[in-house]
């Protein structure tokens, strides 16, 4: 009988062991988590040109506005500390402008749009210790141009037309980034996350003698998961 007590009471003590260290598992955040990201802009550039080219650069801004863009990533992010995140992946980024309509001579509308892939490394700083976290992010990117097109519809006509845009522009691009988030912890694994982003590309797309750097602005959303 005293054999039994010493076994049971051994068990109870070896159950609350594992209990405990099962908790000390818990409260140990996870490093490494991966996520899909969805982002939704407004995309248009920034122009300059040689002064022989003033007129045209002038023309141009006088008439341009934003476009509706899109863009969906997978991401990797590593937690440093509790404090600094490092965050990369893959973007099929979606960018571009516009000329207001009737603002061409021929042309009802009249618009450029640019896919790229991108690469980005950005540094999260966390702000607070909440469960729910605000965070400010800073980062570049570097891009290459697999898509160009310019979309255009004729004064009285319906018809969109499509043309390519491969003339004189760059293949490689990089940006820089500027983010301001909040991450909304919904379990142990996944996390909800919301950011107001800027993308800023540091060159011009065009090698003539308007020079266009193209930027976007606008919402992120993500979903990620720890491991």
């Amino acid at each position: 009988m005293k054999m039994y007590r010493i076994l049971f009471f051994a068990s109870i003590l070896q159950i609350t062991q594992l209990a405990k260290a099962q908790a000390l598992i818990q409260e140990v955040p996870s490093k490494v988590s991966i996520g899909l990201t969805q982002s939704f802009d407004f995309g248009s550039r920034l122009s300059s040109a040689d002064p022989s080219f003033t007129w045209m650069k002038n023309s141009s801004d006088s008439i341009e506005t934003p476009t509706f863009t899109a863009s969906s990533a997978v991401k990797l992010q590593y937690n440093l500390s509790e404090k600094i995140s490092l965050r990369t992946g893959i973007i099929y980024a979606k960018k571009g402008y516009q000329y207001k309509s009737g603002s061409l001579a021929g042309f009802d509308h009249y618009q450029e749009n640019y896919a790229l892939i991108e690469v980005p490394i950005q540094v999260l700083y966390k702000l607070g210790q909440k469960k729910n976290k605000p965070y400010v992010s800073l980062g570049t990117s570097a891009g290459y141009l697999i898509k160009s097109q310019a979309f255009y519809t004729l004064e009285n006509s319906t018809k969109e037309v499509k043309m390519p845009l491969s003339s004189d522009l760059t293949k490689l691009q990089v940006n820089g980034i500027l983010g301001l988030g909040m991450s909304f912890s919904l379990d142990q694994k996944w996390t909800l996350v919301s950011e107001v982003n800027y993308t800023q590309a540091l060159f011009s797309i065009s090698n003539g003698p308007l020079k266009k750097q193209l930027f976007t602005a606008g919402i992120n959303l993500g979903l990620f998961r720890s491991f």
